[in-house]
């Protein structure tokens, strides 16, 4: 949010060739949690790749904004007239019934079977028999959700 308190200032001094535009990323807080259960958008379009980010993409993407402003005819935008925005509506969000404490558990004890059996991958599965309700779901190896592309 700073972020955009400061882009607000700087578009309020009106400087010349100066243009301050908006974009949205989404930010994963706990990086490597429930990596492939969560999944991770694209970069410069924020659509769902993997996992919930794609399952429900239409649920969570929102709609875009737009800023309208007026030029020439070769295109050229025209100074000092004014622009029109039409600002963007946030998406829903998704509440999902993993718990944390027990997430990060199975995470360490699926890393721990994985190094211990030499596996390629391993993959938990915790849920209350009763109603079906997830407590965890893990799949290793992890990867960060905020640099996907980079693990």
């Amino acid at each position: 949010m700073w972020k955009k308190k400061r882009g607000d200032r700087i578009r309020n001094l009106d400087l010349a060739g100066v243009k301050v535009d908006e974009d949205f990323k989404r930010y994963y807080p706990y990086d490597t949690f429930a990596s492939r259960v969560l999944g991770f958008t694209g970069g410069g379009d924020n659509q769902g790749i993997i996992g919930l980010e794609v399952k429900y993409e239409e649920v969570l993407k929102g709609t875009d904004g737009t800023i309208l402003t007026v030029t020439d005819a070769r295109g050229v935008e025209l100074e000092k007239v004014a622009e029109d925005r039409i600002e963007p509506v946030a998406g829903n969000t998704l509440q999902i019934s993993l718990d944390h404490n027990i997430q990060k558990y199975c995470e360490q004890a699926a890393k721990k079977v994985q190094e211990e059996k030499q596996a390629d991958s391993v993959s938990v599965l915790l849920m209350n028999p009763q109603d079906g309700e997830i407590f965890a779901m893990v799949n290793t190896p992890e990867f960060n959700l905020n640099t996907p592309l980079l693990n």
